[in-house]
């Protein structure tokens, strides 16, 4: 009889935690719930983006019996999901197309400045925590490395962005109301 036994548990290699980069990641956690909530955040604004197209489309097929949704505005309207699940996934192309796309929001909000200061002063300082000395590090190539080494050290988005979900679904619920009389 062979001395294998089949219940027996496997013998698959056990990764060995890293303790300096553990103490590494341990020490960016805190930023990586940051940058995990600005995804959500990116998601949630795609989200917003989404209903005002449908809202616009109904309002076309109301009005003129047309519905228009060109390539373009769908690709702009599906860009914030993928950044967003890129960010909430620590991939570090969505870091530079978010930084991208920050500052391109704040000169396109520029030219319209009385009325767009608060989207200007929104981007701008998104772009500077994107820009800042926490993200930038776990965006590089070496932390990666150390995020699939610490496979057991999770990291979930901030509470800071349910707050602010929560607040701007009431307002935009409460605005529809209004407008709804």
């Amino acid at each position: 009889m062979s001395e294998i036994n089949p219940y027996a548990a496997p013998k698959a290699g056990l990764m060995q935690n890293d303790a300096a980069a553990e103490q590494v990641r341990r020490r960016h956690l805190r930023t990586e719930s940051h940058l995990k909530a600005v995804g959500l955040l990116f998601i949630f604004s795609g989200t917003l983006v989404i209903m005002a197209q449908w809202m616009m489309g109904r309002i076309l097929v109301e009005v003129f019996g047309v519905l228009q949704m060109s390539p373009v505005t769908l690709m702009v309207a599906l860009m914030p999901f993928v950044i967003g699940l890129g960010l909430c996934l620590l991939k570090p192309w969505a870091w530079k197309a978010a930084c991208f796309g920050m500052a391109l929001l704040i000169v396109l909000g520029l030219f319209n400045l009385p009325r767009g200061i608060a989207d200007v002063v929104i981007h701008a300082s998104l772009l500077r925590f994107l820009l800042g000395s926490g993200p930038r590090r776990v965006f590089q190539a070496d932390y990666q490395d150390i995020i699939r080494l610490t496979p057991l050290l999770q990291s979930k988005p901030a509470s800071w962005i349910y707050i602010l979900m929560a607040t701007v679904t009431v307002l935009l619920a409460f605005a529809y109301v209004m407008i709804r009389r």
